[in-house]
């Protein structure tokens, strides 16, 4: 048999049947495992191994045999059966999806593709596409909270756009920086782009930026300037219900915010409500993020049931849209709705439920993401209305450092945070700690949104109450009288045009003040008087 097939193989015949044969033979004697079967196997172009015959393994070939199958070498080896290949995935295949996962909010994964479209062999090398690519980069990196990944991907996508004369991109990454907390490089950003920024729609979106960096910067007064400029010019140039006008109306709303003029926050946020469900739809993702907005006007001003209801109906529009449940945010929502739960309740189901939810929010951005050490903050009040004090300080601090390592430590956003130790410092006697921690606040405070904010005197309220547990009787009047003034002008300014919920906590307010003023020692009581005088409606 071994001969016929050879003598086929040399006369340019067909050995493929005299071939089969000699396998089963061989098969048959050594077993399908033989080496001697794996050779004639090779000749047959069979890919896959016979089920095992007889014999073993081990078997010697018998010499005739092997003398014999030297004769097949003249039968060239026959071609694998052809199998099913699976088509190479291109570059803008990754990077169409991508840019699909990041818009459905799907970071990490986004991160994945986009990385894969990076090192794909046919990659284009033009500034236009290089471009696209390290500006998705730097979305998804900024999005993941990785701030100094996202800053070197829109440098290199901004010096890529200054090549191609794309100057509507320059601002937007002026933006990023200031989104991802290099301010300094945005305001330089922006100022090198002034001169060359003369399209109406440029200068619209220039003003849009710079409004977007004085939020960041802790000034909401001036982001209102700068965002009524860019509000008029998106209106003349894409028109009122342009998607594009109405998120800078929700900007402006943000700002009104806090700026601490709520009646003019939420007639912007409702206004954009209107605008983009007519727009957009009900069910759009940015229908959504304007009720979560307006839930979270709702929580300042402690308005839990409205600002619940906010958050329920953000939470059923975002689980319905691409990505559902396992958005960013979808899941930021529900951390919220978690929260407004617990202002309401304030029992341990409430808070167990709101760190379920901020356990989600670490897996998808990370221990260091601003947002999630925030989340973290509220957790550790909740832990410690609830009286675990060790808890709570082991949470704050692990907030603390997250957010210094991300915003550094002299940012509006630790205010917060330094106010929860603060109290919580004081509750265990430590008194000094807690006074040094209320002083950083207020400085940041002072200077992001001026003396006469509510969250100002709140915080100069909680310095004068400490320094009169400490004995510092000077400190305790200096605060008290400051708290006073501010609470005093806020309430002139915004006399008239405020709802009766955000009254009963200018009223509360007033209450903790003029405690503090009553406690004070060595007041001039004159003096005492003309401050007390203001805050008389909030105890009749």
């Amino acid at each position: 048999m071994t001969r016929r097939a050879a003598e086929l193989c040399q006369s340019g015949g067909d050995a493929s049947a005299a071939l089969q044969e000699l396998l089963a033979a061989v098969e048959s004697e050594y077993g399908a495992d033989h080496e001697a079967a794996q050779l004639v196997r090779l000749y047959t172009g069979a890919s896959e191994r016979a089920p095992s015959g007889g014999g073993t393994t081990d078997r010697p070939i018998d010499p005739a045999v092997g003398r014999a199958f030297k004769k097949l070498r003249a039968c060239t080896p026959a071609p694998a059966p052809e199998r099913d290949v699976l088509p190479e995935i291109t570059y803008e295949q990754h990077l169409s999806v991508a840019l699909q996962l990041y818009e459905r909010a799907l970071y990490r994964q986004a991160l994945e593709s986009a990385q894969l479209a990076r090192e794909h062999a046919d990659a284009p090398d033009t500034p236009a596409e290089q471009m696209k690519l390290h500006d998705l980069l730097a979305k998804i990196q900024l999005q993941l909270g990785r701030r100094d990944e996202a800053i070197r991907e829109a440098v290199a996508a901004e010096a890529l756009a200054a090549t191609v004369g794309a100057t509507a991109n320059r601002i937007d990454y002026a933006r990023l920086y200031a989104d991802a907390g290099d301010l300094e490089k945005a305001q330089v950003q922006l100022d090198r782009l002034g001169p060359v920024v003369t399209e109406p729609t440029d200068r619209a979106e220039y003003a849009e930026a710079q409004g977007v960096l004085d939020l960041l910067l802790g000034s909401p007064r001036d982001a209102l300037v700068h965002l009524g400029a860019a509000l008029e010019g998106h209106r003349v140039s894409y028109g009122t219900d342009h998607p594009s006008t109405v998120a800078v109306l929700q900007l402006q709303g943000d700002a009104y915010r806090l700026a601490g003029d709520f009646p003019a926050a939420i007639a912007a946020y409702r206004e954009t409500l209107r605008l983009r469900r007519a727009a957009l739809g009900p069910k759009h993702a940015e229908t959504a993020r304007t009720q979560n907005a307006i839930g979270v006007l709702q929580a300042d001003i402690g308005d839990w049931a409205n600002a619940d209801s906010a958050f329920a109906a953000a939470f059923e529009i975002l689980r319905e849209t691409p990505g559902g449940e396992e958005r960013v945010d979808t899941i930021t929502v529900r951390t919220n709705r978690a929260l407004a739960r617990w202002g309401s309740a304030k029992n341990r189901a409430a808070a167990d439920q709101y760190a379920a939810a901020v356990a989600d929010l670490r897996t998808a951005l990370g221990d260091d993401h601003p947002g999630v050490a925030a989340a973290v903050r509220n957790q550790a009040r909740m832990e410690f209305d609830l009286g675990q004090g060790d808890r709570a300080q082991q949470l704050l601090e692990a907030a603390l450092a997250a957010q210094e390592r991300a915003l550094g430590a002299d940012h509006p956003d630790l205010a917060p945070t330094r106010l929860a130790m603060a109290r919580l410092l004081a509750q265990r006697g430590k008194l000094d700690q807690a006074g040094a921690e209320i002083d950083r606040a207020i400085d940041v405070l002072l200077r992001s949104l001026g003396p006469e904010h509510p969250v100002v005197a709140r915080a100069r309220t909680a310095r004068a109450k400490t320094a009169l547990a400490q004995g510092d009787d000077e400190v305790a009047k200096q605060q008290s009288l400051a708290a006073s003034r501010s609470m005093l002008v806020f309430s002139q300014r915004t006399f008239g045009a405020i709802s009766d919920r955000q009254r009963a906590l200018l009223s509360q307010d007033s209450r903790e003040v003029i405690g503090a003023l009553l406690s004070a020692r060595n007041v001039d009581p004159k003096l005492l008087y003309l401050d007390l005088l203001p805050h008389r409606d909030s105890v009749l």
